[in-house]
This record gives C-alpha cells, sequence and structure tokens, in this order.
C-alpha cells in the first residue's frame, strides 16, 4: 500500500483495520479525501478480512465493489472508525 501511503494495517481472523494519514495528494479540488482513495481502503480492509478467514493457498478476488460515501473525510484529527454493528 505504498502507493497510496497507507500508515498501518492490523489484522485478526476476519477483521482487518486500515489507516492513512491523509496528505495532499489524497484530497480532491473540494478539500476532502478522494473517494477512489477511500475506496480502495475499504476494498484492501475487506478483501484482507476475508484472507485471514481462508486456509493457506486459498486465493480470493473483490468480484464488485459499490460505496455509498455517507460524510466527507478531511482529516485525521478526528476519528473517522465507523464500526459495523456487532462490532
Amino acid at each position: 500500500m505504498h502507493l497510496i501511503d497507507m500508515a498501518r494495517m492490523a489484522a485478526d481472523e476476519g477483521r482487518v483495520v486500515v489507516e492513512l494519514e491523509p496528505q495532499e495528494f489524497h484530497y480532491n479540488p473540494l478539500g476532502t479525501v478522494h473517494g477512489g482513495v477511500l475506496s480502495t481502503l475499504l476494498d484492501t480492509a475487506a478483501a484482507c478480512a476475508v484472507h485471514t478467514t481462508l486456509p493457506a493457498g486459498v486465493g480470493y478476488t473483490s468480484l464488485g465493489l459499490n460505496v455509498k460515501f455517507l460524510c466527507p473525510v478531511s482529516s485525521s484529527r478526528h476519528s473517522q472508525r465507523r464500526p459495523y454493528p456487532g462490532h
């Protein structure tokens, strides 16, 4: 994840947390983090979470990704973590 300069990834079985410190190149002209960056983080976290549940040697891939943004992301100063219900 060097391409988008992801800060950290932590994994447990069935769960992955990714962190990114937004930098100037992550922002769109409106001053919020570009949706493509957020979608990349989401796809990475979801796929890696699935990977933690698979036996060694079994592969996986994302067949589709549909993202609906609920609020803009503009800074890491405030937590953007939104846990899934039940987690």
